[in-house]
């Protein structure tokens, strides 16, 4: 068989003889041009690479593209087996080299060599406004993932002390732009107590746990903030998604905070709270509570400052142990009776109890100081990520927590943490409460009322006062005013009381002037006077308690002159013949239930108590018919 190549020249030096030839026959001449042409065709038709049977065969010949080989009857057949050796591992394979680095601009490139359909071009860690600028938006979010595609794929929640990160079949994340597509369950311990450990995945794959908060520029997928309290756990989500700029996160993290979005209305009573549905934005995570809630994690200091402790599904909001508690610089203690505590209620990403209740940490005398409040601190815990919602003021009433009202905090800016500043006047409720604003809250302007205020006059309530106890005329002496005499041609205050404008007296039916016969009654009522001194009570022939002892009774030997009477133990209260009232001996009651007695009778009962008189020397006291008798034996 002759090479390709040795055949294309044959032919093209016959297609020069058959275009050189010219026949008498003109028939002959135009089969002899179409047969030059379809020559010529074939000839640029054939692309051949080396001496061996391979051809690129486009045109007629075979499908464009195909590499071909020659049959020993010349014709052009498709190659069975030879494009194997041109592969990186045939016997003679094509040259290859490594992809580039990208760059801020397309360019074709000069090397003389392959690429393979598996290459992998390197992602630098940039910016949109960084070295791939002029790219696209879309490129430098790609460029800058890190984080989940989304958290529907994959699921966190703790299986005993372990935290764990399930999925049914696998999800997708991103570190630093590497993508990682992950099917099996991850598992981390959650060790340290009443502390907030950071969960996060690696870049080599590795779910990670450590107590140091992480950096959110950092290459990692974060997936959860834990906080362990005994053994209990609270795990908050942070999945946040591949697609954010982690720069403008960081940004977001220390400066905005959680954000609210809608619903999360809340009503409270003395023992219960319901918080409707809502929504909130811990920066691109959406956190939906999914219906009204009515139990809460309550959380509070107890072990000190620098910690936090929580109890699980608590449907009271507030705190109590025999009563109503709050936080008393970081160990509960009870409220006093009549006084005012806060409860604080949070919208959070816990993803088992999205409303967090942190006890009040101070209370307070009167609701009015009990609305200035502010929230509380929250040691160890991603406060950033909660958003406060409410502030609930109870109160304690004989030991029972009584409901006051609640300060709506869904649409007042909070900023990240707790804290709070409200930004504007207007957004406060109960602004029209009794004492919201007493006197003692208002500040006053020093520099008016002629002087008279001071510096040390900062309220209104000690402007007033200062007002109150200055003298006019004193005050202005050196300047040679007098009050009376400037203002003498006002004084019409005796045309008022038996003048030409004379107001009506008063009586018990009318208001108006004293008269004198009032004035009159007045005057002969003892200064202070106190109806219940015993002086008075005396005068008005009256008794006080006071005038009793123990054991005694009342009774008077003469009129109108009672007094105390002591009964001794044994005694019967009673009056002998030419007697007072007194306290008698047995004796004494005897002889005025017989009478006359003489030595030796006999007291006996026959119907009423009788006397029987002695008897004489020698004789025998018998019974007769029952009842006692003298007889002489």
């Amino acid at each position: 068989m002759s090479t390709p190549r040795q055949r294309s020249q044959g032919v093209t030096r016959n297609a020069a003889l058959f275009k050189g030839f010219e026949h008498s026959d003109p028939e002959l001449n135009a089969l002899l041009a179409q047969l030059v042409e379809r020559v010529n065709m074939l000839d640029r038709g054939i692309a051949y690479l080396t001496g061996d049977d391979i051809e690129v065969v486009t045109g007629t010949a075979g499908t464009s593209g195909t590499l071909m080989e020659w049959d020993d009857d010349g014709n052009a057949v498709e190659s069975d087996g030879h494009a194997a050796t041109h592969l990186p591992s045939g016997s003679d394979p094509l040259t290859t080299g490594t992809p580039v680095a990208t760059s801020s601009a397309n360019a074709e490139g000069s090397a003389q060599s392959f690429a393979r359909s598996d290459h992998v071009h390197l992602m630098h860690n940039h910016t949109h406004d960084g070295g791939i600028a002029g790219m696209g938006g879309a490129m430098a979010s790609y460029v800058d993932s890190s984080g989940f595609v989304n958290r529907t794929d994959s699921a966190i929640g703790m299986s005993g002390s372990d935290f764990q990160i399930t999925t049914g079949s696998s999800y997708v994340i991103y570190c630093g732009g590497r993508i990682q597509t992950i099917s099996a369950t991850k598992s981390a311990a959650i060790s340290n107590d009443v502390t907030l450990h950071y969960v996060y995945i690696h870049p080599s794959g590795t779910l990670t746990v450590t107590t140091t908060p992480w950096t959110i520029t950092d290459d990692i997928a974060p997936v959860s903030m834990v906080y362990k309290n005994g053994t209990d756990y609270a795990v908050f989500e942070e999945r946040h998604g591949y697609h954010r700029n982690r720069d403008w996160h960081a940004w977001a993290h220390d400066t905005i905070g959680t954000r609210y979005e809608s619903g999360l209305a809340g009503t409270f009573d003395n023992t219960t709270f319901s918080i409707a549905q809502g929504t909130i934005h811990d920066e691109d995570i959406e956190i939906d509570t999914g219906g009204a809630l009515t139990a809460c994690r309550l959380w509070y200091r107890n072990t000190g400052a620098a910690s936090m402790q929580f109890e699980d599904n608590i449907t009271t909001p507030y705190k109590t142990d025999s009563g109503l508690q709050y936080d008393n610089a970081g160990s509960l203690a009870a409220v006093d009776n009549s006084k005012y505590v806060t409860s604080w209620v949070y919208a959070t990403n816990d993803i088992d109890y999205p409303i967090a209740i942190v006890v009040g940490q101070a209370q307070y005398v009167t609701l009015s100081l009990a609305r200035n409040d502010t929230p509380p601190a929250i040691p160890a815990i991603p406060v950033r990520e909660w958003k406060l919602i409410y502030g609930v003021i109870y109160k304690n009433v004989g030991g029972t927590p009584t409901y006051q009202e609640a300060r709506d905090y869904r649409e007042v800016s909070t900023g990240p943490s707790s804290a709070y500043t409200p930004a504007s006047h207007t957004v406060l409720t109960n602004r029209d409460a009794a004492n919201s604003h007493p006197a003692t809250a208002i500040s006053a302007d020093t520099t008016s009322f002629n002087g008279i205020l001071s510096t040390a006059d900062t309220t209104v309530q000690a402007a007033m006062d200062t007002i109150d106890d200055h003298n006019h005329d004193s005050a202005y002496a050196a300047t040679g005013h007098n009050h009376d005499a400037d203002y003498a041609d006002i004084a019409h205050a005796a045309t008022h009381t038996n003048g030409a404008d004379d107001i009506q007296s008063a009586t018990a039916a009318q208001k108006g002037v004293m008269t004198a016969a009032y004035a009159s009654k007045l005057d002969g009522i003892e200064a202070s006077a106190d109806v219940t001194d015993a002086t008075n009570v005396d005068a008005a022939g009256a008794v006080m308690e006071s005038d009793f002892d123990a054991n005694t009774i009342l009774a008077a030997d003469t009129d109108d002159t009672p007094a105390a009477l002591t009964v001794a133990e044994d005694r019967i209260v009673g009056r002998a013949s030419g007697g007072n009232i007194d306290d008698l001996t047995a004796a004494q009651v005897l002889d005025i239930l017989v009478g006359t007695s003489t030595n030796g009778d006999v007291l006996y009962y026959n119907s009423g108590w009788q006397r029987l008189a002695k008897g004489s020397d020698g004789d025998v006291l018998t019974l007769a018919s029952g009842l006692p008798a003298w007889v002489t034996p």
